[in-house]
């Protein structure tokens, strides 16, 4: 068993926080739609 990989964060303004995201972790996300972003951060899913 590898443990948790992924962590969903609920937000608000979805295109706000994906903004956010990619400054933070000097990123793009791996999965853009407008109901989900996923973010590949060192392995573990990052989900807004």
């Amino acid at each position: 068993m590898l443990g948790l990989r992924t962590t969903i964060y609920k937000v608000n303004d979805l295109a706000k926080a994906k903004v956010w995201y990619e400054k933070a972790f000097e990123t793009t996300p791996y999965f853009d739609e407008p109901f989900y972003v996923g973010f590949n951060i060192q392995g573990y899913e990052l989900g807004l």
